[in-house]
Formats: structure tokens, C-alpha cells, sequence
């Protein structure tokens, strides 16, 4: 059987449970099971410092709320003052990078400090936070010695390819994806990447039909993952419908693990969606007002509650004062510095889209820009294109097309490991569309047939509600192509 983990803990049976949880997450990625093992861990010595760690990880892994993951990484710390050097070290990076107080300059420096005293430990870790600032070439050197160190790890390999994604370093991500399968071969959270790479060298149908043909032999989170992932390209090609009707079937598969909190947050996301694609209307608001009535804000966990959200989709229905008022009732509500300084950025990207809801452009550039930086100077996030695509939008609605039209290309130009799956899924046909008007009234024939037909191309299969806006871009086509010929 496999060795024991080297951890502390006043009883054989849990040192069992968590090595087997920990193996699930690391090995088998399979966050689910590894939750189950942990908590079971815990059950049988509830001073287990490593095992609460472990749980937090796994429990962020399978998407569960973030009070639960918070309490499991508080526990950890708590009980780590009594715990040999190494293990202290870990369980404090640990709660720095995914506790209630998190820090990544705390973190950086615990996993820096724990790699000197070992240089095996957790350089995988480190990595995923110089990610998080968009160092993304200093992360794929930590991921690559991890790798090095340690070829029994298959997050590592998943890590890597989804960094040289990032770097837009395609072809490397395809090797490293195949490495990773002869070393995994069951891997299925390996196996899922394989459309993000075809996606990313442009093989849009080719993703499609790999990800179609992914089984369902796979743990409750990861199923979910998938099954959202389906959802995303059905909406990227306008198959509304569909991807809708995927996204409430990941959600059941979600369910299955008891995840409280997801019906509110699920719901509040289609909301955005059906606000983006059909425009604002009273209707989406009526089924704000009622959603927030079923399940109400201050019925949840302080860190469960999504504000931002729920200003947003008030501000995207086309009721940025009810917008304001949810973000009010958010600073009545949560007053912990800590987690102020944590959300700063969330507030600031709602506070922007109230700002374009309200016509004010350049008052939600402004925030935008606030929202794209954590508390410690460095961006606040992984996906560079995100914030690229709120800037171009907020160029456009201020009437200043050149900025616009270079906002909007480079969006496109960006890579992004998630970039259909955070993004493209309902940005990037739109995008196409609007480049073409914008390119239209420069005069500029060729690159507006250019995005106009990429926008027929993506979306020529729509549901019949989006049909119109194939054929009027169609006209357009024809107009253009006319005005070149003579």
C-alpha cells in the first residue's frame, strides 16, 4: 500500500484517513472523496492541524461554500503552534493562501520559507500565486521543478499546461498535456483539459466533439465541471437553450455533494446570462427581486454572500439603484478589515457595472481599472482578458471607438487557459459583431467583413430567437462585399 504521510496526529486510524485524502486530491483528483476522507480524519482526532488543511484545499476544489473551507483552514491554524517546523510552516501557507485572512505576500513568503528548509515541499503551490499576479513565466519555472521533484503529482502537470495557456505558449501545452496523460492515463481532470488546448489553437469544433465524448466516470465536482463546460461552448455557438438547460444539469450534479449556498449563486449567474443575451428587461428584475425573496442574503454565511452578484444583475436587468442598495446593505453588513481588503476588487467591478448601467462611462473605466488590483499593488487575478473586455466595453458606451476597437482586439489577442469558460462563452461573438459595426463606420470594409463573418461562423447554428441578428449581419456582409467589388 502507499506510505503513510509523515504528519501528526495522536491516532493511527486518521493518519490513514488523511493519507488517503490527500493521495484523492493530489493523485486521483478527486476532490469529493478527498473531502469525505478528510472530514473523516477529523472526526477521529479533531486537534488534526494537517488534516483540516488538507479538508480546506479539497473542499475549495469541489467548489464548496467559502465559509465552510474558512472554518476548516482556521481550525488548521489553530491547532499548528505545537507541530514540527516543516508541518507548521505548511498548514501557516496554507491558511495565507486559502483562509479568511488570506495574504498573497504571506503565502509567498511561507512556501518561499518552507522551500528552504525542503525543496520538494509545495513549490506547486507557490506557483499558482505567482499566477494569481500574472507572473505567469515564474510560475511555469516552479511548476516545471515541482514536476521535476515530484512526477507522481498529476496537479502539477495541470498546473503547467494551463500556465503555458496563459503564456500563450500553445504548442508546449500540448506536450506537456500528452506527458501528463502516459504518466495519468486516468486522470480525468487531465482528460478534461484536452478541449481547453484544442480551443486554444483555434480547433473549435474538434474541442467541441472531445468534449462531448468525455464519460461520466468521473467524481460529482468534476462532472460538474464538464457537464459546465458544455453549457459554455453551446452558448458560445448561441445554442441558448441548450447550454441553459446543461448549466441546471451541472448544477444537480453539484448537488449531489450537499453544497449549500449554490442555489442562489447559480440562479443569480443565469440571471446575468439571460440579462446579457436578451438585454435589460422588468422581467429579469421581477425574478431578481423574487430570487433574493427565496433566499435571502442574510440567511447565509457573511463569506457565502454574494453581493457583487446580485449588483450586477440588478445593474445588467437595468435597475442600477437596486444595484446600489444591495452594496449598501454590503457595507452595513461586513465590516472584518481583512475581508474588505480581500473583496475590494469585487466591489469595485460591481461598482462599475452600476456605472454603466447608469451611463457613466468613464466613471466604470475608473473602476474597472480599481477592480483589476488587489490591496497588495499586483493585479487581482489570473485572467488578463477579463479585465481587458470590461475596459473595451466601457470605451464603447463612452463613444471613443478607436480606444474601443484596440481594447476589443486586444481581448481577443489575450490568451487564457479559462478563456471560454470565464469569457468567450458569452463575450466573444458580440465582440465579433460589434468590431464589425465599428470597423463598418471607419470605412474599413475588409475587417468588418472579417469579424462579421467570424460572427456568422459562431453563431450560424443559433436558437431561432438569435437568427435575426445572423441574417441582418449577413445583409451587412453582402453590402460590404458589393461595396468592394465595385
Amino acid at each position: 500500500t502507499p506510505p503513510l504521510a509523515d504528519v501528526t496526529t495522536a491516532s493511527l486510524d486518521a493518519l490513514r484517513k488523511y493519507s488517503a485524502a490527500v493521495r484523492a486530491n493530489n493523485v486521483e483528483n478527486n476532490s469529493t472523496k478527498s473531502v469525505e476522507l478528510a472530514r473523516e480524519a477529523v472526526a477521529i482526532d479533531s486537534t488534526f492541524a494537517s488534516a483540516w488543511r488538507v479538508l480546506s484545499i479539497a473542499m475549495g476544489n469541489a467548489g464548496l461554500p467559502r465559509s465552510s473551507r474558512d472554518s476548516a483552514s482556521e481550525r488548521a491554524y489553530r491547532y499548528s503552534d505545537k507541530l514540527p517546523e516543516l508541518e507548521r510552516l505548511k498548514t501557516t501557507a496554507s491558511y495565507y493562501m486559502n483562509g479568511p485572512h488570506a495574504d498573497r505576500g504571506k503565502t509567498i513568503a511561507a512556501y518561499e520559507a518552507l522551500m528552504r528548509k525542503d525543496e520538494t515541499q509545495l513549490a506547486n503551490n507557490i506557483g499558482t500565486m505567482w499566477n494569481s499576479r500574472r507572473e505567469y513565466a515564474r510560475a511555469e519555472s516552479v511548476f516545471e521543478r515541482d514536476i521535476a521533484h515530484d512526477s507522481g503529482s498529476a496537479i502539477s502537470y495541470l498546473n503547467l499546461v494551463e500556465t503555458q495557456l496563459d503564456r500563450g505558449r500553445v504548442k508546449d501545452a500540448e506536450a506537456t498535456l500528452a506527458l501528463s496523460r502516459r504518466h495519468f492515463p486516468a486522470d480525468g481532470a487531465l482528460r478534461s483539459h484536452l478541449p481547453l488546448v484544442l480551443y486554444a489553437q483555434g480547433r473549435l469544433d474538434d474541442a467541441e466533439r472531445d468534449l462531448d465524448s468525455l464519460g461520466s466516470g468521473y467524481d460529482a465536482a468534476l462532472r460538474s465541471k464538464i457537464i459546465d463546460a458544455r453549457a459554455d461552448f453551446a452558448r458560445l455557438r448561441g445554442r441558448y437553450a441548450e447550454a441553459t438547460r446543461l448549466a441546471h444539469e451541472a448544477s444537480a450534479a453539484m448537488a449531489i455533494q450537499g453544497v449549500s449556498g449554490t442555489a442562489l449563486t447559480d440562479s443569480l449567474d443565469w440571471l446575468a446570462l439571460d440579462a446579457w443575451f436578451h438585454g435589460a428587461s422588468d422581467r429579469i428584475v421581477r425574478a431578481v427581486d423574487a430570487t433574493l425573496a427565496a433566499f435571502p442574503l442574510r440567511q447565509l454565511a457573511i463569506a457565502d454572500r454574494p453581493y457583487f452578484r446580485a449588483a450586477t444583475v440588478y445593474a445588467l436587468a437595468g435597475r442600477p439603484d437596486k444595484g446600489r442598495a444591495i452594496l449598501e446593505q454590503y457595507q452595513r453588513e461586513v465590516t472584518d478589515t481583512a475581508r474588505l481588503r480581500l473583496q475590494g476588487p469585487g466591489l469595485h467591478n460591481a461598482l462599475a457595472e452600476i456605472a454603466l448601467a447608469d451611463h457613466k462611462p468613464l466613471v466604470a473605466l475608473a473602476e474597472f481599472r480599481r477592480g483589476d488590483v488587489a490591496s497588495d499593488g499586483f493585479p487581482a487575478g489570473e485572467c488578463e482578458p477579463c479585465a481587458v473586455f470590461s475596459f473595451a466595453r466601457a470605451f464603447d458606451l463612452a463613444e471613443m471607438p478607436d480606444s474601443a476597437i484596440a481594447t476589443y482586439e486586444r481581448y481577443l489577442a489575450s490568451p487564457y487557459w479559462a478563456k471560454v469558460m470565464e469569457l468567450d462563452n458569452f463575450a466573444l461573438a458580440g465582440t465579433h459583431k460589434r468590431l464589425g459595426e465599428l470597423y463598418e463606420a471607419r470605412n474599413d470594409r475588409q475587417k468588418a467583413i472579417s469579424h462579421y463573418m467570424r460572427f456568422v461562423e459562431l453563431w450560424k447554428n443559433a436558437d431561432p430567437e438569435f437568427q435575426p441578428k445572423v441574417a441582418e449581419v449577413k445583409q451587412r456582409v453582402a453590402r460590404l462585399t458589393d461595396a468592394e467589388r465595385r
